[in-house]
């Protein structure tokens, strides 16, 4: 790690070394390229603003106004590089991450990331982990007719995850996608596009256990909802020591399309991705997850009172089915193999999102952003008959966030911040339990944790301030504070970066 960090940090101070001119902010210029956001880059040639960066960020989290899963204290270390491009015949786009996160007393989920998948495992031994994460996303548009365009982006993503503690484990994910486009320069202004998305996310669990000290570590395989099953971590109901398969493996292939109409300031985006998700290997495949996504984007950009303005809500459902399949080994010919019989499905979740968001700024003075979300979670949960679990979270936040630039040198940045959750959570019967038979199993202490951290009204504040030396280099120190009933969480760091 300490390799691969020195050689990111000379790499940045090179590339900072190369050039000196004046620049503006690089967020405010890729921000206004509706198309860096959206999914086809054959478009990012409506500007031609080159613009790069380069910063070095540190900060520092604690607090107990946090979810159950969040550790009480984290820091982390990150390396960013940033650039667009713009030449007479074509464009590029470029950025590079590494992210160094550590966290004390860290527990419950194992993946790298909570709801990266519909399927997780959470453990109970408070201990630290250590994360490392490395992206790039590059893309390019080129002119190949006087009314065509083509373009590719490319975005890859690998985390490392590690906690080194009794039950000791590492993760290792991986997620890439590669999206070509096409854009048709039309008459008066209107330009139409489209792309194709080709996708792969994967993530392997590998957990050990070293030394025998006769403590029995159990871990709870999440099925949706806080419903699954809690055994040993060596048990065969949460598959973490399976033979023949190395740990516990996630994968998921997406495929999609995605159309936007550009015409006069008006910009709309359609995209749907279709993902076909697995767990396990070979001929041992616990659970199948198919995806249904549908996003689309309206977007108008104009100018008044002196001051730029983008006025856009976006739009989000996602369907997810989970499938637990039944599966034995059936030995034949001295030879063990596993036969699947069948399937049935334990989960099915639909998430619904709108977002309006307004941004504006006047160049040199001030920006701002004003944005509103209201989400809505659907989960049915079958992973036992004759019960049925039905539950609804609807989420409600506003984000507004003001900069102002008081001289050539110094800014200040404001943001305020709320949020509210509504819960409603029922276990249901079909008919008459089965004599002797439990309601399903469901972790109780996850669940608790979850609601009272969505249900409970949260509000928050950050203040910013930044000095930009005559170079454009600029130093950053920032603090955000939240509160949500009796309890606080606050991030701190400091950015020193680069445009160029």
């Amino acid at each position: 790690m300490n390799r691969r960090l020195y050689i990111s940090l000379a790499a940045l101070f090179v590339v900072i070394g190369l050039y000196g001119q004046s620049k503006p902010e690089f967020t405010q210029i890729k921000n206004r390229n509706v198309y860096l956001g959206g999914g086809n880059i054959a478009g990012m040639r409506a500007d031609s603003v080159n613009i790069s960066s380069a910063s070095i960020n540190g900060d520092y989290t604690f607090g107990e106004g946090r979810r159950g899963i969040d550790p009480p204290k984290m820091w982390s270390l990150s390396l960013d590089a940033n650039t667009i491009m713009h030449r007479r015949k074509f464009s590029m786009y470029g950025a590079f991450n590494f992210t160094q996160t550590q966290a004390y007393g860290a527990f419950t989920n194992m993946s790298v990331e909570l709801n990266r998948f519909p399927v997780d495992i959470m453990e109970y031994t408070p201990g630290n982990k250590t994360k490392q994460r490395y992206a790039f996303n590059a893309g390019i548009s080129v002119d190949v007719a006087d009314s065509w365009r083509l373009g590719a982006r490319l975005d890859f993503a690998a985390t490392n995850l590690a906690k080194l503690k009794d039950l000791r484990y590492t993760d290792f994910a991986m997620d890439i996608a590669l999206r070509p486009g096409v854009q048709w320069l039309g008459p008066k202004g209107l330009n139409i596009g489209a792309n194709l998305i080709i996708g792969k996310s994967s993530e392997t669990i590998v957990a050990e256990l070293l030394g025998d000290n006769n403590i029995t570590y159990n871990v709870f395989l999440h099925k949706g909802m806080m419903y699954g099953s809690f055994q040993d971590w060596e048990g065969g109901s949460v598959h973490l020591k399976e033979s023949g398969i190395n740990g516990f493996p996630i994968s998921e292939m997406s495929y999609g399309a995605a159309a936007q109409l550009d015409y006069k300031g008006l910009y709309a985006e359609f995209s749907y991705l279709r993902a076909d998700g697995k767990v396990g290997e070979k001929d041992a495949i616990w659970f199948r997850f198919p995806v249904n996504e549908y996003k689309a984007a309206l977007c108008y950009r104009t100018r008044a009172m002196d001051m730029n303005n983008v006025f856009r809500v976006d739009f989000l459902y996602r369907g997810t089915d989970l499938f637990e399949t039944t599966l034995d080994k059936v030995t034949e010919g001295g030879v063990t193999v596993r036969e699947e019989y069948g399937s049935k499905r334990v989960f099915r979740k639909g998430v619904m999102g709108i977002i309006p968001s307004w941004v504006f700024n006047r160049p040199g003075k001030f920006e701002g952003v004003l944005v509103l979300a209201y989400k809505v979670e659907d989960g049915l949960s079958t992973v036992q008959y004759p019960y049925y679990g039905v539950q609804s979270a609807k989420l409600v936040s506003v984000d507004a966030s003001f900069n102002w630039h008081f001289t050539r040198n110094w800014a200040l940045r404001t943001k305020v911040f709320a949020g509210k959750g509504f819960i409603y959570d029922q276990l249901f019967t079909q008919e008459a339990p089965v004599e002797g038979q439990n309601a399903p199993y469901r972790s109780m202490k996850d669940y608790n944790n979850w609601y009272d951290y969505v249900n409970c009204p949260y509000a928050g504040a950050s203040l910013t301030p930044r000095y930009t030396f005559r170079n454009n280099m600029y130093l950053q120190l920032y603090c955000q504070a939240e509160y949500r009933k009796y309890s606080y969480r606050v991030n701190t760091g400091l950015n020193f970066g680069y445009n160029f």
